[in-house]
């Protein structure tokens, strides 16, 4: 194996890694989201989305939710 083909390799592992990390977050945005829209609890929201309070809050605000 050449050093290139390796660094090539590489490369898309880590691409890969980033994409699912970007997807985790997107899950864990739309679970919010749905929570927000079925009024649960705050600190429920914070443990099943593990997305902060203030975050929480700004996805309330977006999509017209008062908490």
């Amino acid at each position: 194996m050449f050093l290139t083909e390796y660094d090539k390799e590489r490369e898309f592992e880590l691409l890969r890694r980033e994409e699912r990390r970007e997807t985790e977050a997107e899950v864990n945005e739309r679970v919010a989201k749905d929570m927000l829209k079925k009024n649960y609890p705050l600190d429920a929201i914070k443990d099943i989305s593990r997305l902060s309070e203030d975050a929480i809050r700004k996805l309330a605000r977006s999509i017209g939710v008062v908490l």
